[in-house]
């Protein structure tokens, strides 16, 4: 039944760095707030929110319902592993962290030489203009 879980919080987890940054924070066994989740995965990935954490996190508490354990009080929402999970997601993070490649997405992909072809298409503009310059 382990075994399960921790293949579908692997693959759930996949190539994702803001999906392992959060698990990672979290594998200390400490509460953290959603706010404390927020900025780690920030810091990987910047475009993400409040509601890209609780997306993430709903995906996690829906491949294993015992992974989480949640604190409502009124300064606001704490998260914390499961104590009986936290060795499992350990051992996903470490694995993960020691294989971490640099992965991209196809639309990063397409970004990237996007901006490539930006740059040289710029240099060629100021060349011509350089070169117009000399005529007038």
């Amino acid at each position: 039944m382990n075994s399960i879980i921790a293949n579908r919080i692997y693959n759930l987890v996949a190539a994702d760095q803001a999906k392992i940054a959060l698990l990672n924070l979290l594998s200390d066994g400490k509460w953290h707030t959603s706010f404390e989740l927020e900025s780690t995965a920030k810091d990987q990935r910047p475009t993400i929110g409040l509601v890209g954490i609780c997306i993430i996190l709903k995906a996690l508490q829906d491949a294993d319902a015992e992974l989480f354990e949640v604190y409502d009080n009124d300064s606001g929402r704490f998260y914390r592993l499961n104590p009986q999970r936290a060795s499992m997601v350990k051992k996903i993070v470490e694995h993960k962290m020691r294989n971490k490649k640099e992965v991209h997405s196809s639309s990063a992909k397409e970004f990237k030489k996007f901006k490539e072809r930006s740059r040289t298409t710029r240099k060629e503009e100021k060349d011509f203009d350089e070169e117009l310059k000399q005529f007038l």
